[in-house]
């Protein structure tokens, strides 16, 4: 019996292509490529008509179902006991990490909060320099600015001295909001952001 594609989705994703019977390898990978394609699409947030959790739930299913019809039709090669460890692992991996995203979130607010109460403490950051803040790169993951050729804000002196590139860079990477600013307020931004008070 062939497996029935997934309803299609509220968003821009086309369906794959209707499954073989019964389903081949192929089919797998473009019912996985097709779940992956919506999980961007829903994690984008951003244009309409967006895909929703409802259809990345259906295209899950729809994988799952491709794997059992695989895994009882006749071709032992298909039901290897690497194939279904590789399913195991994938599906397993996938729900741990969606279980620890929130707790990924909390762990670097608070990390933040710290530094900041820290940074609040210690003046002009010469006797003790400052906490550095980490920035949050595309994959989610903190990244030291100095990874992206911009000095580590240690002191005031340092914050006072930054270029205006330098300066927007950060408040950028940041993501304060800071058009039509003039620079004294730019850098007071970032001060406060820091937890800095050195006056």
């Amino acid at each position: 019996m062939v497996v029935p594609l997934p309803p299609p989705n509220s968003g821009t994703i086309p369906l794959p292509d209707q499954p073989s019977d019964p389903p081949t390898i192929s089919d797998i990978k473009m019912a996985k490529r097709y779940l992956e394609m919506l999980s961007e699409e829903i994690n984008m947030g951003q244009d309409e008509p967006l895909a929703t959790e409802d259809d990345e739930i259906h295209a899950r299913l729809y994988l799952h179902q491709l794997y059992e019809a695989m895994l009882h039709q006749s071709d032992p090669a298909l039901r290897t006991p690497e194939s279904i460890k590789e399913f195991v692992r994938e599906t397993v991996a996938d729900v741990v990490t969606k279980a620890l995203a929130p707790i990924h979130d909390r762990l670097i607010h608070l990390t933040r909060v710290s530094s900041r109460a820290y940074n609040q403490g210690v003046f002009t950051g010469v006797n003790r320099n400052y906490e550095i803040i980490p920035f949050i790169g595309a994959n989610g993951q903190e990244e030291l600015p100095s990874n992206y050729g911009l000095p580590l804000l240690k002191t005031a002196n340092i914050i006072n001295t930054l270029s205006d590139y330098e300066l927007d860079a950060y408040l950028g990477h940041y993501a304060i909001a800071h058009e039509n600013m003039d620079r004294d307020t730019k850098v007071w931004e970032l001060k406060t952001y820091l937890g800095v008070i050195d006056k």
